[in-house]
C-alpha cells in the first residue's frame, strides 16, 4: 500500500502589484546631490559678480580717460564755446569728468560717476587729478612718469591698475 503523504498547500497571498514612484531613501538621496550642486555652484558664482565689476569699472574709467584726452586733443568746446582742457578728479569711491584748466566741484558742467560699495579708487596722480592739454592730450604738469590709478575690489581683495603714460595714454 502506497502511503501518499498528504501536503498541505500553504494558503498563498495575492500576486504582489507593482510600485510606482520612489522610496523615500531615494528621494533624499536625489535631493542631498541637488543641494551639493547649488551649494558649489553659487559659491562659484558668487566670485564672479564682484569680479566682473572691477573688470567693468577698469574698462568704464579707461574709456573715460579716452575720452576726456579726446576732447582736449581734438579742440572740442566747452559750454562756453571755447576750446577746453579736460581731466578727470578721482576719489576713493567715485570720480568725476569735468573741464577746465583745474577741478571745480561746483562747476555745473562735472559728471560724477560714484562707485559700487566695494570698488575703490587709489592713485599716484598729484592731487588725484589728470588734465588733459589742449591739442596735444598730454598730462598737464606731468612730471615724464608714469601714473597708476589701482582699482580694488574690498570683497575679493583683486586689484586692477591702469598706467598712465606722460603722454596721457592708458595701458
Amino acid at each position: 500500500m502506497k502511503v501518499m503523504k498528504q501536503f498541505t498547500r500553504l494558503p498563498t497571498s495575492p500576486p504582489r502589484l507593482r510600485q510606482l514612484g520612489f522610496t523615500l531613501v531615494e528621494t533624499m538621496i536625489i535631493m542631498a546631490i541637488i543641494a551639493t550642486l547649488f551649494g558649489v555652484s553659487s559659491v562659484l558664482l558668487s566670485r564672479l559678480i564682484p569680479r566682473a565689476n572691477l573688470v567693468s569699472t577698469t574698462e568704464v574709467l579707461t574709456a573715460e580717460l579716452r575720452s576726456q584726452q579726446l576732447k582736449a586733443m581734438t579742440g572740442e568746446k566747452n559750454s562756453a564755446g571755447e576750446v577746453d582742457t579736460y581731466g578727470i578728479y578721482l576719489q576713493t569711491d567715485r570720480y568725476t569728468l569735468f573741464e577746465g584748466d583745474s577741478f571745480d566741484p561746483d562747476s555745473p558742467g562735472n559728471l560724477v560717476t560714484s562707485l559700487t560699495n566695494y570698488i575703490r579708487l587709489s592713485t599716484t596722480l598729484p592731487d588725484q587729478v589728470v588734465i588733459f592739454t589742449r591739442g596735444r592730450g598730454e598730462i598737464l604738469n606731468s612730471t615724464g612718469n608714469n601714473h597708476t590709478i589701482t582699482i580694488s575690489d574690498t570683497l575679493t581683495g583683486d586689484t586692477r591698475l591702469i598706467t598712465l603714460n606722460p603722454y596721457g595714454i592708458p595701458e
